[in-house]
Parts: structure tokens; C-alpha cells; sequence
């Protein structure tokens, strides 16, 4: 199904206050009453990226952990016969640990580490809830993809690329095991030396563009959250050039 299929199936389905079948299904709530879809607010978030099936603004699956300092949306759409009672209003059980209030589609921030409940609530009944893990960032973890110019030779923590090739480093909050977290953060990419590495793309996003310069070796840098992350960035010498 084309991406253009999916908004228009994702918005009738809307209408009718269900989740759609031809799209994601959100996430059934512990009472199973309905389902909690995810929203990502900005290309920030790592759970709805350029290459995701659901772009910035449509709702999916509930992701299992939030990064602390993250924001996110989220709704709740009624099983079909709980809908015809109206929609439900969402509530964070605590807002020390959800701030954002309530509302029937609620922007929300994590803001400390905890096992944070959402309730669905139709007057002061509770329709449904669901929990999501609150989690501070651990370290920053960089990934470097495919040269989309020229060719790049990716290691576990550097890339080397040619004079004038052009290559992706896409970046993300994890946890201490590594897995990537969900929620919208602020990212500021550096590099110590644009003459070795120039950052094309904005330094405000989770995935930038180089290009590699003359032959040196130099570091890219990302904070993310407060949690900086680096990567060794290579460009080797031209055979018979100078390094």
C-alpha cells in the first residue's frame, strides 16, 4: 500500500474512532477496551523517521520505552462498540512523570524515570489504560549507512570515506542495553574539523549528511538530550598524495 493510501485509510479509519485495519493497530490497552496509537510530533523521534511506515503525525504501535526528557502524542481509539458511548479523554495517571495534562489527543513529556500509566476516561469512568516505561538516557549510539556518493568503509566506531564522498550518521538515545528509545529530543551535530568532515544537513536533526575533505581524521559529535555521542570520521590520503 502506498503512502499516500495508508493517510487516507489511517483518516476515514479516524473518523470512525477506530483504528484502522489497513494500518497500524495501535497498542490494545490493558482493559482491553480499545487501542493507544503513538504519535510522533517531530522527525526527531526515532520511532517515526523519514524511512518509517507511519510519517510525523499519524499514529502507531506504543513503543515499550521513552527516553526521559522526551515528548510524545498519543490517542485512544475505542473498540467499535465502546465508541458508540463517545470518544475517551487520556490522562496521565502522574504528572510527575507525564507532564502535558489531559486531552483527547495530548502532547506529553517524560520527565523521570518510571512505570508511567495512561488512562482512557469517558466522564470520571475509566474506559482503559496502558503503562509505559520512562527511561534516562544511557549513552548515544551513532550508526553510519551506506555512502550514498562514493564508497565508506563503516567500523564499529569510525567511518572512513573519500575526498568529495558523501555519507549518512543517523543517531539515537539508548538505553544500557543499546535499544533505541522513543520520544521527540533536541540534537546538535559538531564536527572538530569541517575541513576533514563538513556537515551538509541540518545539525538539528536525528540524521545528517558529510562529506569528506582533505585527508585527516577528525570527530563528529552529537548531543542528544544532554548525552553526547561521537564517532571517528576517516578520509585517507589519494595514492601518491600526501596524508
Amino acid at each position: 500500500m502506498s503512502r499516500r493510501a495508508l493517510r487516507s485509510c489511517q483518516g476515514l479509519c479516524a473518523l470512525l474512532f477506530i483504528l484502522p485495519a489497513c494500518g497500524d493497530d495501535g497498542t490494545m490497552g490493558e482493559l482491553e477496551n480499545g487501542s493507544f496509537g503513538y504519535n510522533c510530533l517531530t522527525d526527531r523521534d526515532p520511532m517515526c523517521g523519514p524511512d518509517e511506515a507511519f510519517p510525523v503525525g499519524e499514529l502507531r504501535t506504543m513503543p515499550t520505552t521513552v527516553a526521559v526528557g522526551g515528548t510524545f502524542g498519543v490517542a485512544f481509539r475505542a473498540s467499535s462498540s465502546a465508541a458508540q458511548q463517545g470518544s475517551a479523554l487520556i490522562q496521565p495517571v502522574s504528572s510527575d512523570l507525564l507532564a502535558g495534562g489531559a486531552g483527547y489527543e495530548p502532547t506529553l513529556t517524560a520527565m523521570k524515570p518510571g512505570y508511567a500509566g495512561l488512562l482512557a476516561l469517558r466522564g470520571s469512568s475509566v474506559v482503559d489504560m496502558i503503562h509505559v516505561r520512562l527511561v534516562p538516557i544511557h549513552h548515544v549510539r551513532i550508526d553510519a549507512l551506506t555512502g550514498t556518493s562514493g564508497s565508506a568503509t563503516i567500523g564499529a566506531n569510525s567511518v572512513s570515506i573519500g575526498n568529495g564522498a558523501l555519507t549518512d550518521l543517523t543517531a539515537g538515545a539508548a538505553d544500557e542495553a543499546g535499544q533505541i528509545l522513543a520520544g521527540s529530543l533536541d540534537y546538535a551535530w559538531t564536527s572538530d574539523d569541517p575541513s576533514i568532515a563538513e556537515i551538509l544537513s541540518s545539525p538539528s536533526t536525528d540524521e545528517i549528511t558529510i562529506r569528506g575533505g582533505q585527508p585527516g581524521e577528525t570527530t563528529v559529535r552529537v548531543t542528544i538530550g544532554g548525552v553526547e555521542g561521537a564517532i571517528l570520521v576517516l578520509v585517507p590520503a589519494s595514492p601518491g598524495g600526501s596524508p
